[in-house]
């Protein structure tokens, strides 16, 4: 009955299993951004992102993402992050997993 929060990378959603796995036990939330947003972000990160060594412009970033967001849109929810410092950020998902969780 204890509450845990796993953070997965990106791609893990979009392996069936997973996903159907995560459908059925969890809470799914998708932290979206705008393409330009990102592209920043991952430039500016010191993580290392094995499928971006491979796609270095914007362009493929852009491909990549049309084709995970069709799955990310699966997610139970989706808060767009583009607008939010790191602790607002938390203080969201909390609002919305809340909304979320409260029983009709």
């Amino acid at each position: 009955n204890e509450k845990t929060v796993i953070s997965l990378g990106g791609g893990s959603f979009l392996n069936i299993k997973v996903r159907e796995k995560i459908k059925k036990n969890c809470v799914s939330i998708w932290l979206n951004a705008d393409i330009k947003v990102i592209y920043q972000r991952i430039e500016k990160s010191k993580n290392i992102r094995p499928l971006f060594s491979k796609t270095k412009s914007k362009q493929d970033l852009e491909v990549l993402l049309k084709k995970r967001n069709l799955i990310y849109q699966e997610a139970d929810i989706e808060i767009n992050t583009e607008n939010f410092k790191k602790e607002y950020l938390i203080e969201e998902i909390f609002n919305h997993l809340n909304r979320y969780l409260l029983p009709l």
